[in-house]
């Protein structure tokens, strides 16, 4: 069976403002709701904004197949195998502009499953808990079936884009089953990071090693009803204000926006990792 895996790069966006304009910032995700092809992406650019609080009124795609669409949040399948360079031009009410680019690629990459890849800007609203709320519905299926996944190891990437004041960090992953009273964390200090522009650290871990709570670990069988990350100072305190920490006695302002590509991917046991060329451009 072909299997198809999603690999995303961001390039540094290209601005064009005008005079007494702030350009605006252009950025979208991308969700592949199946591994088999054609694969089908759900785009979404609503985290692109105008930081003069202007709106953002023209999102133009193009799909890098020859196609193109509009609006903050296309489909597009893809229909054949390879690397599409994806475009995304937006406008704000000024008449500026501001483009993204990431990558798509559909082939053969079985032994492997994208499970997280958040590559935008992290704000106070996300409350130092970035997440998605379902998971990929192409890496929430049923992990204890062949190929198993349930057994496998987690590699992880991290770059920091940009921060405010640049922190040293322990972000950690999250996969939640809050119904079942069930949490899993990537181990402590493992992506231990400084907010520099340009930083870039990649790690790896069994799934049978990560942190569980109360030592019981996630029903990989069935599905996750959340993961995300937990952006983390170096006391391994959440940089959050849920549940009543606020901020953890930092100032939000230095931490956030935190602009990060954070990637998150399962390889089943004894498969072998394709490599980070296949999910990040240069």
């Amino acid at each position: 069976m072909m299997s198809t895996c999603f690999g995303q790069a961001l390039t540094q966006p290209e601005l064009t403002s005008l005079a007494g304009d702030i350009p605006p910032i252009a950025s979208f995700i991308a969700n592949p709701p199946g591994r088999t092809s054609p694969l089908l992406v759900d785009f979404d650019a609503t985290g692109s904004f105008d930081p003069d609080g202007g709106p953002i009124v023209n999102y133009a795609w193009d799909f890098g197949d020859g196609t193109g669409d509009t609006g903050p949040t296309p489909q597009k399948s893809f229909n054949a195998d390879g690397s599409f360079v994806v475009t995304l031009t937006i406008t704000d009410d000024e008449g500026s502009m501001a483009t993204s680019e990431r990558t798509v690629v559909v082939g053969e990459l079985a032994d492997e499953i994208l499970v997280f890849d958040w590559d935008r800007v992290v704000t106070q609203s996300h409350r130092g808990i970035p997440q998605d709320r379902p998971p990929m519905a192409s890496a929430n299926g049923d992990w204890t079936q062949p190929p198993r996944f349930d057994n496998g190891t987690f590699y992880i990437r991290l770059e920091i884009l940009s921060q405010p004041v640049p922190q040293l960090m322990n972000p950690q992953f999250c996969v939640w089953q809050i119904t079942l009273g069930l949490e899993s964390y990537t181990t402590s200090n493992l992506l231990r990071i400084t907010g520099n522009p340009g930083t870039v650290i990649t790690k790896s871990q069994p799934i049978d090693s990560m942190w569980k709570k109360n030592g019981d670990p996630i029903n990989w069988a069935v599905p996750r009803e959340r993961c995300g990350v937990a952006i983390k100072n170096p006391a391994g305190l959440p940089v959050s204000n849920f549940q009543g920490w606020n901020w953890n006695g930092e100032d939000p302002t230095e931490w956030y926006p935190l602009d990060m590509h954070f990637t998150f991917v399962v390889v089943q046991d004894g498969g072998s990792f394709s490599g980070w060329e296949n999910y990040v451009t240069p």
